[in-house]
């Protein structure tokens, strides 16, 4: 079975919007219950090579248990980009199949550390989400 990531990033979001800051906007994420960023200036970027870090690095962490081979779907997950570039509170904003979901979840919450969004020259939380498509090839 060959895992196809496709990597979507700042996607439009599935909760309500609170407000604009010229490019950037601010949302409160109630999965988390805060405020972060859905848009700026500067989107964070993977620091171990950028998306196509990304890309690989999801690609080689995936460990699929052999009853989910023939599952074909996206899994969406969601997590902050901190101030300080750590990934935290990742949840599925939408899922396939619960083996397939916790492993993305996994993964995820490996990730090392991003360069910071920032809006307006400040170094901002930003909710970033990376669908993961899981397809038999």
């Amino acid at each position: 079975m060959w895992i196809f990531l496709s990597l979507f990033f700042l996607l439009p979001d599935l909760v309500y919007s609170q407000g604009t800051t010229d490019n950037c906007e601010v949302m409160f994420d109630e999965n988390i219950g805060r405020e972060v960023y859905k848009f700026v200036d500067s989107p964070p970027v993977y620091s171990n090579g950028g998306d196509s870090g990304l890309t690989r690095f999801i690609a080689d962490s995936l460990r699929i248990h052999p009853t989910c081979m023939d599952i074909i779907g996206i899994v969406y997950v969601a997590f902050i980009v901190e101030v300080d570039g750590t990934v935290s509170n990742p949840y599925v904003l939408r899922g396939v199949e619960p083996f397939l979901d916790k492993e993305a979840l996994r993964v995820i919450s490996t990730l090392s550390k991003f360069e910071p969004g920032k809006c307006q020259g400040e170094i901002v939380p930003v909710r970033y989400v990376v669908p993961i498509r899981f397809a038999l090839q």
